[in-house]
């Protein structure tokens, strides 16, 4: 396997289909439905990655991210959304966001 990543997203369908594409390129995938669950899995297990959507319900994406790089500012994190906006994209990638999608 090549590395593990966390997938965050609230939306079932793009989780899954995420899951099959990176299983499929030989990832080890993880999954969170919100940000407080990626807070979590980032306390309990090392990642190599993590993709992360914005609007989630709980703990958004923004917010996770912040608090992912106080425990682990090493992991990339690249921030999905269907939403974008240029706000959202300076405050992720000033916040530490490898890329934002």
């Amino acid at each position: 396997m090549k590395g593990e990543i966390l997938i965050v997203d609230d939306d079932k369908a793009h989780l899954s289909m995420l899951k099959t594409v990176l299983k499929g390129w030989g990832y080890q995938t993880t999954e969170a439905e919100d940000g407080a669950e990626a807070i979590l899995a980032v306390r309990n297990e090392p990642f190599d990655c993590i993709l992360m959507d914005v609007r989630m319900a709980n703990i958004g994406g923004i917010e996770a991210l912040a608090e992912i790089k106080t425990l682990n500012p090493a992991i990339p994190i690249i921030i999905m959304t269907a939403y974008s906006s240029v706000g959202t994209a300076v405050e992720a990638m000033k916040l530490g966001a490898y890329d934002y999608l």
